[in-house]
Formats: C-alpha cells, structure tokens, sequence
C-alpha cells in the first residue's frame, strides 16, 4: 500500500512540473527586453528641474523630487538563465536574469551585491521601480520595464494527461 501511494505522489509532481515546463518552454524561444532607466532623484539645494526623458518615473514615484536627472538609459536583451549588469555611478551594478515566467508574470533574479538579493515578478510592459540608495545628495532609482510574450494558455490540450495507476 505505502509504495502506491508513492508513486501517486511521484506522479502528482511530475504532472506539475511538466505543465510548469510547457509553460515556461513556449516563452524560452524569445530573448526578454528590459527597458531600463537609472535616475538620481534629489531635493537638495541649487538641484532643481525634471530631465524630460524621467517623465514616466516621475508619474509613478510616491515620493517627490525637486530634481530627476536620467543617469543611464539601456536596453538590455536577455535569455532565460542569462545574466545582464547594468554599472551604477556609485561603483557598484545590478545584476538581473530572467528566470521563468509562471501565466502572465516574469520572475526575475535582481542583484545589487551587499544591498539586495531577490526576486522580482513583473508583468509585460508594465515598469518596476526599485531605488532608494543614497547617492550624491539624492537617491538613485532604478526603474525596469520588461517585455515578453506570455504562453497562450498554462495548460495546452495537447499538453500531457494524467492517468492514475492503481485505483
């Protein structure tokens, strides 16, 4: 009896991560594009004006800036497990790698070494904003806008079927 319901178990698990890699399969033959802007934000004094290519950060900050001046602008092209790093005037760069992307959301490893080490779920054009360290009398803010084709459907008909064995 027990090794039955072992092999139920075993064959709960490999129907989920099939279904996990049909899903996951069908967006791996594109590249993820991440738009990425790194802006330094400040309300310090003689520090005053709007960059006009940080007008779509400045709309979705919740905090506000006398100054936002766009420090680099990049657009990177990444494969599922395929590093990118971007270099920030503080001397350190971020990391980020796509890793799978589970019905409409990515899931991506984002890295700031000695600052931070998790991971981000973002959606299809739709930009992450990520930010906060000090830097010349401001913060730097770091916003990125993924883009990607999401799989059509999570279970395919002609995905595999699950059968049970011994009932």
């Amino acid at each position: 009896m027990r090794g039955g319901i072992e092999h139920g178990n075993r064959l709960w698990l490999c129907f989920a991560v099939s279904l996990l890699a049909a899903g996951v399969a069908h967006a791996q033959s594109e590249p993820i594009e991440f738009e990425i802007q790194v802006v330094h934000g400040s309300n310090a004094e003689g520090q005053s004006g709007i960059d006009p290519a940080c007008a779509e950060i400045k709309r979705r900050l919740p905090v506000k800036f006398n100054s936002l001046q766009m420090v680099t602008q990049r657009t990177l092209r990444l494969k599922f497990g395929e590093s990118g790093q971007v270099s920030l005037p503080t001397g350190r760069e971020f990391r980020l790698m796509p890793i799978s992307i589970v019905r409409d959301r990515l899931h991506v490893h984002f890295q700031i070494k000695d600052l931070v080490d998790t991971r981000l779920q973002l959606r299809s054009g739709r930009p992450v904003i990520v930010g906060g360290q000090a830097w010349d009398e401001g913060k730097l803010i770091i916003m990125l806008k993924p883009a990607f084709k999401t799989p059509s459907s999570p279970r395919s008909p002609a995905g595999p079927r699950l059968h049970r064995v011994g009932q």
